[in-house]
């Protein structure tokens, strides 16, 4: 994940592991992947 234009942009780290939906919940990110199933991502707070 990162940041350009001030917007949120998801970054491929893993040339097999398509993105095609995420939902934010609590502290952690939901991706639906293509191939890999759902996947989750513990996100936090950085000051």
């Amino acid at each position: 994940m990162g940041f350009i234009d001030g917007e949120i942009q998801l970054i491929s780290v893993k040339n097999d592991c398509l993105v095609a939906d995420i939902d934010i919940y609590q502290d952690k990110l939901y991706m639906a992947t293509y191939f890999s199933g759902i996947q989750t991502l513990e996100i936090g707070v950085v000051s």
